[in-house]
């Protein structure tokens, strides 16, 4: 019983995450009608600025208040900028247009953030090792409960 109530946990956990994803990916296509193959380095970037705001010295709920800020300026000046001007032209160009920004993000990623020290950013969720609880000799973590909470509200809200 232990181990099916683990692998249950684990499942809805790891689920949570790809709900998120694919939450993204349907918001983004049903607003604008294209597929956005450049979501994903879109949003590694604002975890980076939200790193960056909190290495600076700000609150954590700042720093991700800001993150959110700067992924919605990110989002839409993309959107202004270069996804609707070549929509404009051609259905294809939007697709080379979103992997080209995949490819430009990711690099200049590197280029900014590569060599970095390696810090922890901490989590808005308990994640100490002793975080979790345990229901019938199974775990599960504080942090991925939070995270399928996220993930319902969100799709609730939507």
């Amino acid at each position: 019983m232990e181990r099916l109530l683990q692998y249950v946990f684990d499942g809805l956990s790891l689920g949570s995450i790809y709900a998120l994803l694919a939450l993204g990916l349907v918001v983004v296509f049903r607003g604008t009608g294209h597929l956005n193959f450049a979501q994903g380095e879109m949003a590694m970037i604002c975890t980076f600025f939200t790193w960056q705001f909190h290495a600076w010295g700000l609150p954590l709920v700042v720093s991700v208040l800001l993150g959110m800020v700067a992924g919605f300026v990110l989002g839409a000046g993309v959107e202004v900028s270069l996804i609707r001007r070549v929509a404009k032209k051609s259905e294809a160009g939007v697709f080379v247009v979103s992997i080209a920004m995949f490819l430009g993000f990711n690099s200049l990623a590197g280029m900014i953030w590569g060599n970095l020290p390696p810090e922890e950013m901490p989590s808005l969720f308990p994640d100490e090792p002793d975080d979790f609880v345990k229901i019938f000799g199974a775990v599960w973590r504080y942090e991925y409960i939070g995270i399928m909470i996220v993930a319902l509200l969100l799709m609730g809200l939507l």
